[in-house]
């Protein structure tokens, strides 16, 4: 059961090296595969870990890319479908003199988004033991739908779920219906990773033990909440705490929150459940690590860690 099932967005950046220049100015863009979900997945097989991805792309260039570059990097796609009468997510990306990242959507509905509940199968749990999902491909009821069948299906098997909401609010029109949505999903979760400002949407809560209390409270046994430069904070049913930020020299911060999802899961998915806190604290420190290393590169997944990056990234820090 050590198999961890992705279920989400796998889509096209079309990012802008012009740092500094918004979207509306930008002359240049580079084509990378992104996807918050596909991006967790690619940080995932760099760690060594065995995950597949669910989810959807269109029949059509972008869509090929997307799946040969997930392939490539090891994932399985054998659960990535295709949809033909829908278009592969595309999402232009800027960075403004921060290096943080704003996004334009293309292509709704996308093919990520069309990804219906008669395309979920039970065997796509078979030997897996964590299922990570998010709320970006969950704006239409079809691909809610899915998703409720698939966490619903998780449980029967004892499945644990890593909830990501990984909120874009301006994908939504009805920010009522994102906030129930992510509570709900929450509500089945074992683990939530989330940043201070998502953490505030769902519980109204600015202070992160209030907040991760307010959460736990719903369900998950542990809640993880990410605060960019200053580290993160972590809450569980044995303890709480915060471990420093990671200090590198940023290119792109985009994608540093998938990264830092794939390493948190990365070294919870073959520990005993729920986690004492030194074990919890281990695993938010690798986390810290792998979305600092994301950073490094431009592109989402261009500066996911491998293993053995990890590993000599952290023995210098211990040194």
């Amino acid at each position: 059961m050590d198999g961890i099932l992705l279920l989400g967005e796998a889509l096209v950046d079309m990012i802008s090296p012009d740092v500094g220049t918004d979207l509306a100015h930008a002359r240049t863009f580079v084509k990378a595969a992104g996807g918050a979900v596909a991006n967790v997945a690619v940080g995932l097989a760099r760690l060594g870990a065995r995950g597949s991805f669910a989810g959807a792309v269109g029949d059509d260039p972008f869509g090929q890319f997307v799946r040969g570059y997930l392939a490539d990097q090891g994932v399985d796609v054998r659960w990535l479908r295709v949809l033909p009468d829908y278009p592969t997510g595309v999402v232009f990306v800027c960075l403004d003199a921060d290096r943080v990242p704003s996004f334009c959507f293309y292509g709704a509905p996308s093919a990520d988004m069309m990804y219906g509940p008669e395309l979920v199968e039970p065997a796509m749990l078979d030997g897996v033991g964590w299922l990570h999902c998010g709320t970006v491909s969950m704006v239409r009821e079809e691909s809610r739908a899915a998703t409720w069948k698939l966490l619903d299906l998780a449980r029967t098997r004892a499945t644990k779920i890593c909830f990501d909401p990984n909120l874009r609010l301006h994908l939504w029109r009805d920010h009522a219906r994102l906030r129930e949505t992510a509570q709900r999903t929450a509500a089945q979760a074992d683990l939530v990773k989330l940043n201070r400002d998502e953490l505030e949407f769902l519980t109204g809560e600015a202070e992160p033990a209030a907040g991760a209390r307010a959460l736990r409270a719903l369900g998950p046994a542990a809640v993880v909440v990410t605060l960019g430069p200053q580290g993160a904070y972590f809450q569980g049913p044995e303890g709480e705490g915060r471990e420093p930020g990671v200090v590198v020299a940023a290119v792109d911060t985009t994608g540093a929150g998938d990264a830092f999802a794939a390493g948190l899961l990365a070294a919870l998915a073959g520990a005993a459940w729920p986690p004492d806190a030194p074990a919890l604290r281990s695993a938010v420190r690798q986390a810290n690590a792998c979305g600092a290393l994301a950073t490094t590169a431009l592109g989402a997944t261009a500066g996911l860690a491998r293993a053995e990056e990890l590993a000599e990234f952290l023995r210098g820090r211990r040194g």
